[in-house]
């Protein structure tokens, strides 16, 4: 399913107004907006942990937020989180992940060992978004997330477009952020083709074109998707990722160029340490017309 373009609240914001464009996007001048608090009991935030043994409390941003902030671009919205949750967006991590062999007992066990690990989780249907303290650009909601202290590959937070998305109009991926002051800061914005999802499979053979294991049997063949690091801190922010310049972390199956005419995911990873952040209204951007 294409992901809707904004939230009625979205649509109404005084400060996001724009012209729409084919029909599609909207302008980015009004720099986009939305929310969200609150933390979780032994996770980043209050507590603040991260690998180096570093704590922050998150005593929100220290200067105000640049609303004209992308003025002269346009977006196509794939989440501005105003109803209150995410559309079209899951969430997993390296605890998370061991409970989908399980059954029983051991599966209930692992559920809470995930929920422990981080707030919100998949477990939460849909994945909730939160208040923004004093809201943000006229917004009110964004996604936060908080986790423990992740000590092997971290998480990621994905925006499923369905089938196939033709993005070869945008430039790139684009979203606000900030996070807790002393926590975790550098998340990478990835982007999944038919070379890099596991679920794709060729039309030809029937198969996947990668795997998504990355143990070491089939490690040369793993799934490597596309993708550009950005570096939050404590203030709100906008945040754009250029598609030009996105690479394959290197591991795994080689793909030669990103296929932009068949998107089928936005992500945000989040490696080792323990992470509280926020993140609002992501969006497939592009420079406006003159």
């Amino acid at each position: 399913m294409v992901p809707r373009l904004a939230s009625r609240q979205g649509r109404a914001r005084a400060l996001c107004a724009a012209s729409l464009v084919l029909g599609l996007s909207a302008a980015f001048g009004a720099g986009g907006c939305g929310g969200s608090s609150g933390s979780a009991d032994g996770l980043a935030g209050a507590a603040g942990a991260t690998a180096d043994g570093a704590s922050g409390v998150d005593t929100g941003p220290r200067r105000p937020t640049d609303c004209a902030e992308g003025a002269g671009l346009e977006l196509y919205l794939l989440d501005d989180f105003e109803l209150g949750a995410a559309t079209s967006a899951y969430t997993n991590n390296e605890v998370c992940e061991d409970c989908a062999d399980l059954e029983a007992d051991e599966l209930l066990a692992c559920q809470d060992r995930c929920r422990s690990s981080q707030d919100p989780t998949d477990y939460d249907k849909p994945l909730p978004a939160e208040l923004i303290p004093g809201g943000r650009c006229g917004g009110r909601y964004a996604l936060h997330v908080q986790t423990q202290a992740f000590h092997q590959w971290g998480g990621v937070v994905g925006f499923k477009l369905g089938a196939g998305f033709d993005a070869s109009a945008y430039d790139g991926v684009a979203f606000w952020g900030r996070i807790a002051w002393g926590t975790r800061a550098v998340l990478r914005a990835s982007v999944l083709d038919p070379e890099t999802d596991a679920t794709y499979l060729d039309p030809d053979t029937g198969e996947a074109l990668c795997e998504e294991d990355n143990t070491l049997d089939v490690f040369q063949e793993a799934c490597d998707p596309f993708g550009g690091y950005t570096i939050l801190n404590g203030d709100w922010q906008l945040f754009l990722v250029p598609f030009e310049e996105m690479r394959q972390r290197g591991y795994g199956h080689v793909s030669a160029e990103l296929d932009l005419s068949q998107l089928r995911q936005v992500s945000l990873e989040y490696g080792m340490g323990g992470w509280d952040f926020w993140v609002d209204d992501l969006a497939l951007y592009r420079k406006a017309a003159p």
